[in-house]
């Protein structure tokens, strides 16, 4: 027990920070799903980039799809208004024209106010539903015969249309009013009746209950559309959907710049909350021209809106529903592409470190497997090429070596012999040698910098235009205080075009050549140098009678640091002479190759574009 008290007391004060590291890597991994530094991030940025474009796309074409649908409502409320003006209009000329008819009788009965003109008019009247009452009255406004018994005996001398009438007009189509008999809204259309010289008899008219206009217009509106018209002073004569209205109630307040706009002639549109119901309705006013009325069609605004608002909620959860399915697409993807990439960064430093005997088993996409195995390849190659530097290092240090003991072993004679006093005899010999090792030294030195230059792509020539002929004569006169120069046979010069080439960088290829005739051919035979045309390019040779090179070999001789097993056996060397060479001859636009046969001899061609 003291132990366990020991231990949680010693453990107690990390654990805060233990807590506290958890939930920082808990939030730099919450904060890694947000950025573009991780594949998962950079997926979900192309799932951005793809879908709000979509949706900024969807939103634009329902909103024009949404001003569409409301100039589509304007355009279809104002042809209802216009229709029902239109009916209306004639219903009112077709009530004048039976008036009309209805004076033609009564004037050939004998009492205006018998029973036969109350027959009539009764029997007129009862053709419309809307119809209240028809009436006839005298000059001075009192009703002398009437379909309503009631009636008879009233007077209407204060009546806006008998007054209008009493002053020469022919026709009056009355605003509303309240009927004195009914004490309801009522409007009335009068015709007026002329005595044969002209002057006023009486005047017919027609109470109209402008709550009953429905059936004889026959108004119809689907769904929660409505209608009204609207008298001179602007208020509602009849509204469908039918509902009861008082004369105070029949004063628009929802819609009266609309309809004041129309009355003055001009047709208007336009947003309004209605008085009745409450809702916003997108009205449509048409005037009526021919009785200065006016007409109205209007619809919910929300009965518009709804079925776009609808389809765009529709598409948007559509399209946030494939979000979220990419969403989790994505990130089942950059995990799958994750946790290999995360097994090559650690296989790639593991490699960084010298082990390359570790695997990398491939998963993931097909690519990632691919690059896997080519890891796996790259891990084989750097253990090669690094046992390959060990040797080159051992190989390069063993050459050098070589001619450096020949410098300080002739170096440490001399002053041998000069501390004995016979330095003369030996001075010779002794500095020859030192000159020929520090030569070779010097030759090992420089192909050492020539091939880091074409390891590094900085290896330059200055080509200048050149005869060939002239270049290889002046080559071999060079050649002819050398060792084994004598050997050296140059093939006859024919004409030649002129090639563009780096005097000394193009003699330091030939020279190589001509050096690794002579030293593995024997001395008693011969090493051509030649020159001649081939098509666009000018061929330089250099062919000797040695044993041959294998087969196998052949791919390998312009290789860096390859020296085959007859040239480690015969000579020093870094294995650098033709892997520079071909380095020089391409630097040149040109091509070298080599032609061999095991115990006939080997000939090596370097071409040159000609100069045209």
């Amino acid at each position: 027990m003291e132990n366990e008290t020991a231990y949680v007391g010693a453990s107690s004060p990390q654990r805060p920070r233990e807590v506290a590291s958890r939930a920082a890597r808990a939030a730099s991994r919450g904060w890694r799903w947000l950025t573009l530094k991780t594949v998962g991030g950079n997926l979900r940025l192309l799932l951005a980039v793809v879908l709000v474009p979509v949706l900024v796309v969807q939103v634009v074409l329902y909103y024009n799809r949404y001003v569409e649908r409301r100039s589509e409502t304007f355009a279809n409320n104002l042809e209802v208004a216009r229709a029902v003006g239109t009916t209306f209009s004639a219903y009112v000329a077709d009530i004048q024209r039976q008036e009309d008819v209805a004076l033609q009788v009564i004037e050939q009965l004998p009492d205006v106010t018998g029973e036969q003109t109350t027959a009539l008019l009764a029997n007129q009247a009862a053709q419309y539903a809307a119809v209240r009452n028809l009436s006839v009255a005298d000059t001075i406004g009192r009703i002398v015969a009437a379909s309503s018994q009631q009636a008879v005996g009233l007077d209407i001398s204060d009546r806006s249309y008998f007054r209008e009438i009493a002053n020469g007009a022919e026709r009056s189509l009355s605003d509303l009013f309240v009927g004195r008999a009914s004490g309801k809204p009522t409007l009335a259309i009068a015709r007026r009746w002329n005595a044969a010289d002209g002057s006023l008899r009486g005047v017919i008219f027609a109470l109209i209950e402008p709550d009953n206009l429905g059936e004889e217009l026959d108004v119809r509106r689907a769904g929660r559309g409505s209608l009204a018209i609207f008298d001179r002073q602007g208020l509602v004569v009849y509204r469908y959907p039918e509902v009861s209205l008082n004369m105070e109630q029949r004063q628009p307040t929802d819609s009266q710049s609309l309809i004041a706009r129309a009355l003055s002639g001009q047709e208007a549109m336009g947003v309004y909350t209605s008085s009745v119901d409450g809702g916003r309705r997108m009205g449509s006013y048409a005037p009526v021209d021919s009785i200065g009325w006016v007409v109205g069609a209007g619809i919910l605004e929300s009965d518009v809106v709804s079925p776009v608002i609808q389809d765009l909620t529709r598409e948007s959860l559509s399209l946030l529903a494939a979000a979220l399915l990419g969403l989790v697409v994505a990130s089942a993807v950059a995990r799958r592409l994750t946790v290999p990439l995360a097994q090559l960064a650690e296989h790639a430093a593991a490699v960084g470190s010298g082990h390359y005997d570790k695997r990398l088993i491939g998963a993931g996409p097909v690519e990632l497997r691919t690059l896997a195995e080519a890891f796996n390849r790259m891990s084989d190659e750097l253990r090669l090429r690094e046992q390959e530097r060990d040797g080159y290092l051992h190989a390069i240090s063993h050459d050098l070596r070589g001619p450096l003991t020949v410098v300080q072993g002739q170096a440490q004679l001399l002053r041998h012999y000069a501390a004995k006093g016979q330095l003369e005899r030996h001075l010779d010999s002794g500095t020859d040698a030192i000159l020929t090792s520090s030569q070779r030294m010097r030759v090992m030195i420089q192909d050492l910098i020539d091939s880091a230059r074409v390891q590094s792509g900085q290896l330059e020539v200055e080509p200048q235009a050149v005869a060939p002929g002239e270049f290889v004569a002046a080559l071999r006169q060079r050649l002819a205080n050398t060792p084994g120069a004598a050997r050296v046979v140059v093939s006859p010069l024919p004409p030649l075009p002129l090639v563009a080439l780096d005097q000394d960088r193009f003699e330091r290829v030939l020279l190589n050549l001509v050096w690794n005739a002579l030293k593995y051919s024997p001395e008693d035979t011969p090493v051509t140098l030649a020159v001649a045309q081939a098509g666009p390019e000018v061929v330089f040779s250099v062919s000797d009678r040695g044993s041959g090179i294998g087969a196998d070999e052949l791919p390998h001789l312009f290789e860096r640091f390859y020296r085959s097993p007859n040239a480690r056996e015969h000579s020093e060397g870094l294995g650098l002479g033709l892997y520079i060479a071909k380095a020089l001859v391409e630097a040149h636009d040109g091509r070298i190759w080599v032609d061999s046969r095991t115990g006939q001899g080997t000939t090596f061609f370097v071409a040159l574009p000609a100069v045209t």
